[in-house]
């Protein structure tokens, strides 16, 4: 996903939307570890300072061109006090908890003046990515994608990262397709550490991510996400420091989904 950035302000609202992404990403092991109504809530701060929730919801069995998948939602939300940026960002990924791949993502956008919708749909057997984008006033944006196999969203991929039992020094690596480009996404499991945020002290493993966005959204270090000792893998504290700051999230509310399938 690319976002225009014109500020530092404007740099905390894209990275809030991105790290919306790597927040809903609950374990799927081999007993399963999530499921429908599973929910998270973050705190988000850039630069130290208070700039929004995101919340990520995994929805039940839906039906989408033919196939089962479970529609896990991130929701970014500046607050009413950030002005100078406003964001409200609906991104939705439809992972296939079959097959762990997605058919693809949605996101409607509002920041500050500016609306869009994209979508991205997935074809395996063909290893295409097919691509649309809507603004208003403009014509609709359609494109064709060559990806390699096993491509993934930037959601999707973790949710196939965090299956793993991820055991300190594990290494994986994993195509993304960003919309309009892919690269390798790589995850090292480093170590381990205690993390205390507002819903709770956890026991967790620190997962350095390296990943590869372009333009301002490009970070000055890997992303660091802490996700719980126990087979559920949720993420409780994420942090990424990008040209102009650093934006963090902290875990402060979960909910345990359906698991018993």
């Amino acid at each position: 996903m690319h976002l225009r950035i014109p500020s530092p302000n404007g740099l905390a609202a894209a990275s809030l939307t991105t790290l919306a992404l790597l927040a809903a990403s609950p374990a799927l092991a081999a007993e399963r570890a999530f499921g429908p109504a599973e929910t998270l809530t973050f705190e988000c701060k850039y630069l130290g300072l208070p700039v929004g929730r995101v919340h990520t919801i995994v929805g039940a069995d839906t039906k989408i061109e033919g196939e089962t998948v479970w529609p896990v939602m991130a929701v970014a939300k500046t607050d009413p006090v950030f002005v100078l940026y406003p964001i409200k960002d609906k991104y939705i990924t439809w992972w296939n908890p079959e097959e762990r791949l997605t058919l693809g993502n949605e996101l409607s956008a509002e920041e500050k003046n500016e609306r869009r919708r994209e979508r991205i749909r997935f074809d395996r057997q063909k290893n295409k990515a097919m691509t649309r984008r809507d603004r208003p006033g403009q014509p609709r944006d359609e494109r064709d994608f060559d990806i390699p196999p096993g491509s993934q969203d930037i959601l999707a991929a973790l949710f196939a990262i965090r299956e793993k039992k991820l055991e300190v020094g594990d290494h994986e690596e994993m195509p993304i397709f960003t919309g309009r480009r892919v690269f390798t996404l790589k995850v090292d499991v480093e170590g381990k550490a205690k993390v205390e945020t507002k819903a709770g002290r956890f026991d967790t493993k620190l997962l350095r991510v390296q990943v590869e966005f372009s333009g301002q959204l490009a970070t000055k270090r890997d992303l660091r996400i802490f996700v719980t000792d126990d087979p559920r893998h949720v993420p409780v504290r994420m942090d990424a420091e990008f040209l102009i700051g650093t934006l963090a999230a902290d875990l402060v509310s979960y909910q345990k989904g359906i698991t018993a399938y």
